[in-house]
């Protein structure tokens, strides 16, 4: 059939035994009303098919769109280049074409309009009225199906003995002689499986020198380099540490607002039902059920003690001296620390006294002096995000997992080296490669534990890498934000700009690791295909292994066969048979 022609076939895996019974085949023919019941474009009763239907049904859409035959149409199926016709036959054939587009009104396209019109429709999706078209093909008239079932058990050599000649052996070994002197001299690219093994070991050398490239691997690399982080042009952990040592500020605020800020803002948080999560962000925090009758009373006393902590804290700030966090600071930085602070406490104040005037709208100053509170807040949260961002513990779990890559893929390169990795121009010893990629050899541990590294690069490194790069980019955001915020101006260390490049760096990395995961070698498929020639590569020398892969016994049977044929009737009810007689 036509649809044999897009099939794989049969794969039979050597050193089996495999049985393919025949279950049954079945033949319908369906009642003439059903089928046929049209001449369908140029297809008469007797050439109809479904398929042929809906064929003429696309192609004639594209004669009205294209205004011309493509020689792809069912108007042209009759052809002249058969090469078992002589040329009488090809002109009878010509003829029929002719009279078979009699009732088209359109000629042949020409090379230009198969290329441009037909090849751009036949591209796309069918259109709604094309589609409508072949739903409404009728089914053929006979349809034949048939099931199969393939199943298999290894191959005993010793079962086979019977159906070979007496003198198996002693022919066996003369002919392999006779191959072997032939095989040596047998140029290598002239060999499947030297052809196959040979496109594995590319595959295996593309993705190490991607790999190498991408995570700048060479045989003189340090034991801390990670790539974007410490490596030839970057390191991290030094420039962090300068910037430090420059902006003292960041580490002061952050012990500012954990050790002492927010303990002074219990009433406050309690009266605006806001609390401080694990990372010092503001979240809305579960209320107590009170009391109707003293409600009122219990949220003046709430706003007059949370007014009274607001003024603690403006009064503390004023003696920065013995505040923890703020003694610390530069002049000029304490300076803007408190002007900061002093303005949240003066606008909290005004928020939390209107509210104490208006009472029964309680709810909508709640909101709004939380907001008014988050606007100030925020400022010296940026100083503390810069603070722990910006610390040795940033790049942890990037350097976790990669250093275990690099490590393997260095040692793969530089120590190890397996053949697989060399072999180019199919110059490649086929005993050899045996010997190195069976189970337990040398060569073939080496690569599961390289294989054992796809994880890492499929579902770790990119996430991680993504991670690293948002929290450099978050640290610097919040640094400009605290700078915007208040009087300060930077002072340009060289600081930031190294961290940019790292981030740049990070984002080429990035790109560069998508690109590497897709590669052939880290496809499940990979190890399967190699050791599926290393099972081949056994029946190319003379050996115990050469009986059980190449005397492969195959054994074809039909379990049964049984042909039925199905022909659909009119059937009628009562009803029906009445409707007939008595019209």
């Amino acid at each position: 059939t036509t649809k044999c022609l897009f099939g794989e076939g049969m794969h039979l895996e050597p050193g089996k035994v495999v049985t393919i019974p025949v279950n049954d085949i079945r033949k319908l023919s369906r009642h003439s009303s059903e089928c046929g019941r049209l001449r369908i474009g140029s297809f008469n009763r007797s050439e109809y098919s479904h398929v042929g239907c809906q064929w003429d049904a696309a192609y004639s859409n594209i004669e009205q769109i294209c205004e011309c035959v493509s020689v792809r149409s069912p108007r042209q199926r009759q052809t002249i280049f058969s090469e078992h016709r002589d040329d009488k036959s090809k002109l009878d054939d010509l003829e029929q074409m002719r009279e078979s587009r009699s009732d088209s009104s359109f000629p042949s396209c020409n090379l230009k309009e198969e290329f441009t019109c037909v090849n751009n429709i036949l591209a796309q999706p069918f259109d709604e009225k094309t589609s409508m078209e072949r739903d409404q093909c009728p089914e053929d008239c006979t349809e034949v199906s048939f099931t199969t079932i393939v199943f298999g058990n290894h191959l005993d050599v010793n079962e086979i003995t019977t159906f070979l000649p007496g003198d198996w052996e002693d022919e066996k070994e003369k002919r392999l002689n006779n191959f072997q002197i032939a095989f040596d001299n047998l140029p290598t690219h002239r060999i499947p499986l030297v052809r196959n093994i040979q496109k594995l070991a590319t595959e295996a050398q593309n993705f190490l020198e991607q790999a190498l490239t991408t995570f700048g691997i060479t045989k003189n690399i340090t034991e801390g380099h990670l790539p974007c982080v410490i490596d030839r042009e970057n390191n991290l952990p030094r420039t962090i540490n300068q910037l430090h040592n420059a902006e003292h500020i960041w580490k002061n605020i952050a012990s500012y607002i954990e050790l002492v800020f927010q303990f002074h803002l219990g009433s406050l948080f309690n009266l605006l039902r806001i609390d401080i999560g694990f990372d010092y962000s503001l979240r809305t925090a579960e209320s107590k059920q009170k009391d109707a009758k003293n409600e009122s009373d219990s949220l003046i006393k709430e706003i007059e003690t949370a007014v009274f902590d607001l003024q603690r804290i403006e009064m503390s700030v004023n003696q920065p001296k013995s505040v923890f966090g703020l003694k610390s600071l530069k002049k000029d930085e304490r300076k803007a620390v408190i002007s900061k602070i002093v303005t949240m406490v003066k606008g909290m104040r005004e928020c939390l006294r209107e509210m104490r005037y208006n009472l029964d709208n309680s709810t909508h100053y709640r909101l709004k002096c939380a907001k008014t509170f988050q606007e100030h807040y925020n400022g010296l949260r940026d100083a503390r995000t810069v603070s722990t961002l910006l610390s040795s513990s940033v790049f942890t779990a990037y350097d976790a997992s990669i250093k275990k890559l690099i490590q393997t893929l260095r040692r793969v390169k530089y120590e190890t080296k397996p053949k697989i990795f060399e072999w180019r121009n199919f110059d490649i010893n086929l005993r050899q490669f045996e010997a190195l990629y069976r189970e337990g050899g040398k060569d073939n541990h080496e690569i599961l534990d390289l294989l054992k590294m796809r994880k890492i690069l499929q579902s770790d490194v990119i996430p991680q890498i993504e991670q690293l790069s948002l929290r450099l980019n978050s640290a610097l955001t919040a640094r400009n934000n605290f700078f915007d915020s208040t009087e300060l101006q930077p002072v340009e260390n060289g600081s930031m700009s190294r961290i940019q490049h790292c981030i740049r760096c990070l984002q080429a990395l990035l790109s560069s690791t998508e690109t590497l995961k897709k590669s052939n070698f880290l496809r499940a498929e990979w190890l399967s295909r190699l050791q599926r020639q290393v099972t081949i590569a056994k029946s190319y020398s003379p050996s115990p292994q050469y009986d059980e892969i190449n005397l492969l016994f195959v054994k074809i049977y039909f379990a049964h066969f049984k042909q039925e044929v199905i022909v659909q009737e009119r059937s009628y009810n009562l009803f029906l048979l009445l409707g007939k007689c008595f019209p």
